[in-house]
């Protein structure tokens, strides 16, 4: 059975990543203990909204700017009359 090229890059960025966790020496202490409690406290989701929350507003502010807004542009009447004669 021959691996796919996407299987090998797949592997190898994973040895990868684990050498580098292997390699930390703080993940092992109460240091590293404490950290993980407090990122991952019954707080995470609202934590994790709040952070994030940002990106999508940034992203509809920048399509607007580029797109422009959504909003029609009506001529009046009698520009429209002026445009036809």
């Amino acid at each position: 059975m021959r691996a796919s090229p996407l299987i090998i890059v797949a592997w190898t960025v994973m040895q990868a990543l684990a050498s580098t966790a292997l390699a930390c020496t703080v993940c092992d202490t109460g240091t590293g203990e404490q950290v993980r409690a407090g990122l991952f406290d019954n707080d995470f989701g609202r934590t994790l909204v709040a952070v994030l929350l940002p990106f999508p507003i940034l992203l509809a502010v920048v399509a607007m700017i580029h797109f422009g807004l959504p909003i029609p542009f009506r001529r009046s009447q009698s520009l429209l009359r002026e445009g036809q004669r």
